[in-house]
């Protein structure tokens, strides 16, 4: 399942996320201890850094070769790719993202919406997942990413068909899950059991 977590600081969204990356986290080093693959399929970050990871790697992109043999600096592109989320499917492992404070993403430009558009239909397409928190409810969440790109987003993560989204501050739950006779309910599981890992 994809997750949204909403709330007020300090309600518990950081800690549930913490606690599902680390069992995830587990399960992978003993799958990749037992296999030695060094494909990478989990990665956890705040939205802040990626949004700025980015935004570093379009100023990259748009420099000059000139530009770029005489800056001695490298820019690394950002910690999560459409082309890594390939790399962990192509190593029949599943992608999970875990992103903190998604209200804080900076999108500043088509080329970074875009990038994590792109990111998560890549998820979408190879049943990864994607578990985020948000300090802010749906409506403020949506004006903080931008019309163009908000629904679309917010759909992805906590929408059909495996999508939830929780309100630590009210307590509500909003379930897109499938049920078996089709009626788009379904039950949220307590905890988070990822599976196998290959």
């Amino acid at each position: 399942h994809r997750y949204l977590f909403m709330g007020d600081g300090g309600t518990g969204k950081s800690t549930c996320l913490i606690a599902m990356y680390e069992k995830s986290l587990r399960a992978y080093a003993d799958h990749r201890f037992r296999t030695n693959t060094g494909a990478e399929c989990l990665w956890k970050i705040s939205a802040i850094e990626l949004s700025n990871q980015f935004r570093l790697w379009e100023i990259n992109k748009v420099k000059t070769d000139k530009e770029r043999s005489e800056n001695t600096a490298v820019t690394l592109p950002p910690v999560i790719t459409v082309e890594k989320i390939r790399a962990a499917v192509r190593a029949r492992l599943r992608p999970r993202i875990f992103i903190e404070e998604l209200d804080k993403f900076k999108l500043d430009s088509e080329f970074q919406k875009r990038q994590f558009h792109n990111i998560l239909e890549a998820l979408e397409a190879n049943d990864g997942q994607i578990i985020a928190t948000s300090n802010l409810d749906r409506g403020s969440l949506e004006t903080e990413l931008g019309s163009q790109y908000a629904e679309a987003i917010i759909r992805r993560i906590s929408g059909e068909p495996k999508g939830i989204l929780i309100n630590f501050s009210t307590g509500e739950i909003v379930k897109n899950i499938p049920s078996e006779n089709g009626d788009g309910i379904g039950a949220a599981p307590a905890t988070l059991e990822p599976k196998n890992m290959h």
